[in-house]
């Protein structure tokens, strides 16, 4: 997937690695603190994806300091 320039907006959904914690990777809604962690990648975001389903905000991934946007759900959405 390419990058995308444009980044998470409040109530979005991003999940990011976190190689310093004992955790692997986090899941927060923007621009609050991470909500839950999860130790597989494909855990993370399927649990993430749930809730950006419900909440109809668009789903992030975050890593090395680029964002990609993976889903949108958000009304006029790109993905």
């Amino acid at each position: 997937m390419a990058t995308d320039a444009a980044r998470p907006r409040d109530g979005d959904v991003v999940v990011s690695h976190e190689s310093r914690s004992g955790q692997k990777y986090s899941v927060r809604q923007v621009p609050g603190d991470v909500q839950f962690h999860a130790s597989v990648r494909d855990e993370a975001i399927r649990l993430a994806r749930g809730f950006a389903v419900k909440a109809a905000v668009d789903l992030w991934y975050a890593a090395d300091g680029a964002h990609r946007l993976l889903e949108g759900y958000r009304k006029g959405s790109t993905s």
